[in-house]
């Protein structure tokens, strides 16, 4: 029995010993004047971003819509820039000079004619240009932040686009470019004062933006980009309008003239398409973090976080640029 009981006492003695002290924030915190984050509570994180330089787009970004931006300048000569160059030549070959002199504004006189929720074709095109600037340049990343003094969790949950008025939540996931989830450093100190530590995320930010500027050309024009350029364009209406044209002889032709517009409208919407997927955030970090805890109900857990600011910087294929990105939380 005094063996036995000799055991016992060395067993407790070592798991006494083995004992870890509680993870704290630190000593004198947790009060209303020094609160503390609210243990295992994702906590809703808004941060706004824009990395435009100045108010104006990376390279990359105005390569994207610079298709659609000559469109809307002259959607003829985009259009027949655009097409098989095989069938434009061919087309005009048939035709002769003085027809072909006059294949642009008549195409444009023809494309002009339609509305499109009121606009023309020419008017949607800017306005999906400026839609794909705003999505890929400024926007709000949804995010979740869970705190404990041992670990922190931030989780990307979802993109935010605002252009032209429009509200647009794409949620995030599913995709294997995407690394949504890190644990930052956290350090909470007097008064409130949070810092989060640098952590780095890796998101397929053009297929997300895609699904978002779709969302919003159905939100303005009733169907997304292609639909939406395929009704405006009518290819059909617009290759048998154009082959009435007469000057001495008829143009004619009606079937290559909808090859060519098809091949046009596929490719513009296609192009846009493939350029706005080439961005892949692989690089996406947050440097560092800084905010203070509100308690609103002084029970020494904060219910918002406040006046943050993420030091952000991303790769948009032009080299890392940086940025500065406010950001506000709340339970």
């Amino acid at each position: 029995m005094r063996a036995l009981a000799a055991v016992l006492v060395i067993v407790v003695t070592a798991c006494a010993a083995d004992e870890v002290e509680p993870w704290t924030y630190g000593e004198g915190l947790g009060t209303p004047e020094n609160p503390i984050p609210e243990d295992n509570l994702p906590y809703a994180v808004t941060s706004r971003i824009d990395f435009t330089l100045n108010g104006t787009s990376p390279p990359a970004v105005a390569d994207a819509v610079a298709s659609l931006k000559a469109f809307a300048a002259n959607p003829a000569k985009t259009m027949l820039g655009l097409a098989d160059p095989t069938q434009v030549q061919q087309l005009k070959t048939a035709i002769g000079t003085t027809l072909s002199n006059n294949l642009e504004g008549w195409i444009n006189t023809e494309l002009d004619k339609a509305r499109i929720a009121t606009k023309t074709l020419r008017q949607v095109s800017t306005d999906v240009a400026s839609i794909t600037e705003t999505s890929l340049t400024r926007f709000y990343l949804n995010s979740t932040l869970t705190m404990t003094p041992a670990k922190t969790t931030h989780a990307l949950t979802g993109l935010n686009f605002k252009p032209a008025s429009v509200d647009i939540v794409v949620l995030i996931g599913g995709i294997s470019a995407d690394q949504l989830t890190q644990h930052p450093a956290l350090t909470v100190a007097e008064a409130g004062s949070l810092a989060l530590g640098d952590h780095h995320f890796g998101l397929a930010f053009g297929d997300h933006a895609w699904s978002g500027i779709n969302l919003a050309t159905t939100t303005m024009f009733g169907n997304g980009v292609q639909t939406t350029f395929v009704n405006g364009t009518s290819c059909s209406t617009l290759a048998k309008a154009i082959a009435a044209k007469c000057s001495t002889t008829c143009v004619g032709h009606e079937s290559e003239l909808r090859a060519i517009c098809d091949g046009a409208t596929a490719k513009l919407v296609g192009q846009l398409r493939e350029r706005v997927a080439a961005f892949h955030l692989d690089l996406f970090r947050f440097a560092s973090g800084n905010a203070h805890l509100l308690d609103e109900n002084y029970d020494g857990l904060a219910d918002r976080i406040t006046d943050g600011m993420w030091s952000v910087e991303l790769n948009l294929g032009t080299g890392v640029r940086q940025a500065s990105a406010p950001f506000t939380a709340s339970k």
